[in-house]
C-alpha cells in the first residue's frame, strides 16, 4: 500500500472513531436565559412557568380540509430542568377562543404535552411539542360544517423560538392530519409574556477532569464515579424520614462526561420499609458548568421503590422528571448536594430529598467545562 493510501486510511479511521466514540471537544446543553449571550450566564431555574398569548393582531389559523380561525389562544408550560440536551418542559395548557361559528367547539386534547427546547444560536432556537403519554398533540373541532368532527394531530409539532423582551413562539405551516377529514396546516404566533426577557442559549457541559485548571484531560470512557452520603432527609407521607447513608454510582462516557447513574441506594431509613430499591437504572445524567469548579448535575427520571413501609403496607415509588444537584469540585473532591429537591411518591403524595454526596472515585476529580 502506498504512503498516500495509508495516510488516507488512517485519517478515515480517525474520523470514524471520533464519530462513534466522541472526543474531548466541548459540548453544551440548552438553557432559558435572562440575557442574549453565546454562553448562558444567568439561567431561569427548574420549574419556571412560561406563559404566552397570541401576538396582537394575529390569529390561530387552521387551513386546508377545514378552515378555522381563532382570535385568542394561551399557552402555559413549566420547565422540568434548568439545562438539558434538550431542555425539557411540560405544556400544561393550550386554550382556544373566538373561533367563530364554523364549529361548535375547538379545543386542544391529550394535554399535557412534552416540550423540548434546543438552542440554535443568537438567543433563538426550536421547540418540539409531542406526546407525554396521553396521545399526540391534537386540535379537535366538534360539530363543524355538515356536522363533522375532526381531530387534527401530529406526532411532532415544531415551533420556532425567537429570543427577546418579550420572546416569541411561531408555528409556521405546521402539517396536521386527520384520517377522516384530511390534512390541515397550522399557523400562529405567540408573544411570551413571562418570563421576560427570555433567550435560548447554551451552557457548557461539564466533564470529569483530572485537573482543576488549564485544558481538561477527562477520565476515560467507562470510568466509574463513586460517591457516598451521610444522612439523607426525605419528606414523604407527610413525615420526615432519615436514612443514615446513601451511595451513588455513575459512569463516564467517551466524551469524558458522567452521562448516567448506574447505582443508587438508601440505607437504614427510619420509615421502616421491607425494601427500598432503585428501578429503571441506568438513569440518564448530565452536568452543566457556567465556568470555574462549579457545576449542576441533572439526573433524569429517577425511580426508587419503597415496599411495605411503616408496617401498614404502604408501597410508594419515588420519581421526579429531573433532580438537580449542585456540584463543587474544590480540592479535587467533588461534593454533590441536593437541597429539598421536589419528588413525587405516587399514591403516597409529594415530598422532597436533601443529601450531600462526596465523590471518592476517581481521585482527584473536577466537574468542569473543558
Amino acid at each position: 500500500m502506498s504512503r498516500t493510501k495509508r495516510l488516507c486510511l488512517l485519517a478515515a479511521t480517525a474520523v470514524i472513531a471520533a464519530a462513534l466514540f466522541g472526543g474531548a471537544s466541548s459540548a453544551s446543553a440548552s438553557s432559558l436565559c435572562t440575557t442574549n449571550s453565546s454562553q448562558c450566564a444567568s439561567t431561569y431555574p427548574q420549574g419556571t412557568t412560561i406563559s404566552a398569548s397570541l401576538q396582537a393582531g394575529t390569529s390561530f389559523k387552521l387551513t386546508g380540509a377545514l378552515v378555522v380561525t381563532c382570535t385568542s389562544s394561551e399557552i402555559k408550560a413549566k420547565t422540568t430542568s434548568s439545562a438539558g440536551q434538550p431542555l425539557t418542559a411540560e405544556m400544561t395548557q393550550l386554550t382556544l377562543g373566538g373561533c367563530g361559528s364554523t364549529c361548535a367547539a375547538v379545543e386542544a386534547t391529550n394535554l399535557p404535552y412534552s416540550s423540548n427546547f434546543e438552542a440554535t444560536g443568537g438567543g433563538n432556537g426550536t421547540v418540539t411539542v409531542q406526546s407525554k403519554g396521553s396521545g399526540d398533540p391534537t386540535i379537535k373541532t366538534t360539530n363543524c360544517v355538515f356536522g363533522i368532527t375532526c381531530s387534527f394531530k401530529s406526532s411532532k409539532v415544531s415551533l420556532g423560538f425567537t429570543g427577546g423582551s418579550p420572546g416569541t413562539l411561531t408555528a409556521k405551516n405546521v402539517p396536521l392530519q386527520d384520517s377522516g377529514c384530511g390534512n390541515d396546516t397550522l399557523n400562529a404566533t405567540y408573544t411570551i409574556n413571562s418570563p421576560s426577557p427570555l433567550f435560548l442559549s447554551t451552557t457548557a457541559l461539564a466533564k470529569v477532569c483530572q485537573t482543576g485548571s488549564g485544558t481538561c484531560t477527562p477520565y476515560a470512557g467507562g470510568t466509574v464515579v463513586s460517591a457516598q452520603s451521610g444522612e439523607v432527609v426525605l419528606q414523604m407521607l407527610g413525615l420526615t424520614t432519615n436514612c443514615k447513608s446513601s451511595t451513588l454510582e455513575g459512569k463516564v462516557n467517551g466524551s469524558g462526561e458522567m452521562s448516567e447513574v448506574t447505582g443508587f441506594a438508601l440505607n437504614l431509613c427510619s420509615i421502616g420499609c421491607e425494601s427500598i430499591k432503585a428501578e429503571g437504572l441506568p438513569w440518564k445524567t448530565h452536568s452543566a458548568s457556567p465556568g470555574g469548579l462549579a457545576a449542576t448535575m441533572y439526573v433524569e427520571s429517577p425511580q426508587v421503590r419503597f415496599t411495605n413501609c411503616t408496617g401498614l403496607g404502604y408501597n410508594c415509588t419515588m420519581t421526579a422528571a429531573v433532580i438537580e444537584m449542585d456540584v463543587n469540585s474544590a480540592f479535587g473532591v467533588p461534593v454533590i448536594k441536593a437541597i429539598n429537591e421536589p419528588l413525587s411518591f405516587g399514591l403516597c403524595g409529594s415530598g422532597s430529598i436533601s443529601a450531600e454526596y462526596t465523590v471518592s472515585k476517581p481521585s482527584p476529580a473536577y466537574f468542569r467545562a473543558a
